[in-house]
């Protein structure tokens, strides 16, 4: 089957037509604008979709009771260089997948 795509701007008969055609071809079911997805916001606003992982970062925040710490910036110093240590023992890296 040929399918037609363009680009979705803030066009709504463009986003109708699109979301028929991906029914037509594969088994989908429309819940509406997006708002949460994946630990990832959507606010959509004049100049577009704004993305956003405030509630996510929040929500780790409390599950590990540090909303009282203190925020930074950056997590570390700014051009800060690390080198590897040749004296350690190489590291597993699947241990910690």
């Amino acid at each position: 089957m040929l399918m037609t795509y363009w680009l979705l701007e803030n066009n709504e008969a463009n986003v109708i037509e699109f979301k028929n055609q991906m029914m037509n071809v594969f088994e989908l079911t429309d819940l509406g604008e997006i708002s949460y997805f994946l630990g990832i916001e959507f606010q959509s606003t004049s100049d577009g979709v704004l993305l956003s992982q405030k509630k996510y970062a929040s929500d780790i925040l409390k599950r590990f009771n540090l909303q009282q710490c203190n925020s930074a910036e950056t997590p570390i110093e700014a051009r800060l260089w690390l080198d590897k240590d040749v004296d350690e023992p190489e590291v597993d890296a699947t241990e910690f997948r």
